[in-house]
């Protein structure tokens, strides 16, 4: 992980627990807003034609919400 991010001294370590700190926040707001989209989104379906739309959708935010959790 040193070698990786280049990191040579203490705040070099200290700038990239910043920017890893950072980045768990974007995604945190990311995946939060995910999951109230698609409360939304499944609540307005009101027909067969909008629930086949909301899977096709949720399928492609799954994929994302997949890759958030792993990084």
């Amino acid at each position: 992980m040193i070698v990786n991010n280049d990191i040579k001294d203490f705040g070099d370590l200290i700038d990239y627990q910043i920017r890893q700190e950072n980045r768990h926040e974007e995604i945190d707001k990311r995946q939060h807003k995910i999951y109230a989209m698609t409360k939304a989104k499944r609540g307005a379906c009101k027909s067969e034609e909008d629930w086949r739309d909301f899977q096709d959708w949720n399928l492609d935010i799954q994929k994302e919400l997949q890759n958030l959790k792993e990084e």
